[in-house]
C-alpha cells in the first residue's frame, strides 16, 4: 500500500477536495457575473442637477432621468456626499439630505445668515425689519 492506510483513500479525498474547490470557484464566478449584470441603481454613474425648485439625477452616459426631487422651493446649493451616499440640498433656509435613490433622509432648519455687522436680521409681525437690536421703533 503506497499511500499508507486504506488503499485509494487519499486519492478519493484529494478528488473530493478538488471538486469542492471547483464548486466554490464556479459559485463565486456566478455571483460576480450576476452582480455585474444587475448593478445597484443607487450607484450608477450619475449627474445631479439643481433646477429652480427641483433636483434631478440623470444617468451620466444616457442622460435618462433616474430620480426627481420636487417642491423644494428655491434651490441655492447642491452637494454630493459619495462617502455617505447622500445628496445635500440647501433650499429655502433648510438643509435637506436625500439618498442616491431620491428618498428624503433628513431636514435641518438653518438660522438666517448674519448681516455684515454680525447680527441676525429680525422681523416684526408684519414682516418688516426691526434691526439688529430687536427694539421696536415706537410712538
Amino acid at each position: 500500500m503506497p499511500w499508507g492506510g486504506v488503499q485509494g483513500a487519499r486519492p478519493r479525498a484529494a478528488l473530493k477536495l478538488a471538486f469542492l474547490l471547483c464548486a466554490i470557484a464556479l459559485t463565486g464566478a456566478a455571483l460576480v457575473a450576476r452582480s455585474a449584470q444587475q448593478p445597484d441603481p443607487r450607484f450608477v454613474p450619475a449627474v445631479w442637477v439643481a433646477a429652480e425648485s427641483a433636483v434631478l439625477k440623470l444617468h451620466a452616459d444616457t442622460g435618462a432621468e433616474l430620480a426627481r426631487i420636487e417642491d423644494l422651493g428655491e434651490v441655492r446649493a447642491l452637494a454630493v456626499d459619495a462617502r455617505r451616499g447622500a445628496v445635500w440640498v440647501w433650499a429655502e433656509g433648510r438643509l435637506l439630505a436625500y439618498g442616491f435613490d431620491g428618498r428624503h433622509r433628513r431636514t435641518l432648519t438653518l438660522p438666517p445668515p448674519p448681516r455684515e455687522d454680525g447680527k441676525h436680521e429680525e422681523h416684526d409681525d408684519e414682516g418688516g425689519e426691526q434691526g439688529g437690536s430687536g427694539a421696536r421703533g415706537g410712538d
